[in-house]
């Protein structure tokens, strides 16, 4: 009931219930009628890759997988990936390479700072600077 006792503002909730259910029902209607004259097919559906007729890729490191670089150890690919990763951190783009040796330089200094600084911390005493 609504104020003072009237029931002109107050809806049927059974009767709402219903309407909503109806016009679900048109929407996937309508959204079927839709599929079905497409052919069954949806946008998304076309332009999902079949997983399963994929192929196997490519591995880093810039070879094609046969060759010399097939028979490496474990130990030498991950000296190359090394050595690799090495040449990406000279090559920094906006930056002279003298910038970035710099900039890397600094970086090592504070880690070795940092590992020196927690060595002397586990063991209670203080660092020797």
């Amino acid at each position: 009931m609504g104020c003072c006792g009237s029931t002109s503002g107050v809806s049927n909730p059974q009767q709402s219930l219903r309407s909503d259910q109806e016009y679900a029902r048109r929407l996937q209607q309508q959204e079927n009628q839709r599929a079905a004259q497409a052919g069954g097919r949806t946008g998304t559906q076309e332009r999902q890759p079949a997983w399963s007729s994929a192929g196997t890729g490519h591995s880093l490191g810039g070879g094609n997988g046969s060759g010399a670089d097939a028979n490496l150890s474990p130990e030498e690919r991950r000296q190359r990936a090394l050595e690799a990763a090495e040449q990406r951190s000279l090559n920094v783009p906006g930056l002279s390479r003298e910038k970035a040796a710099e900039l890397r330089d600094k970086q090592q200094r504070e880690e070795l700072l940092g590992k020196l600084t927690e060595h002397y911390t586990k063991k209670r005493k203080d660092p020797p600077m």
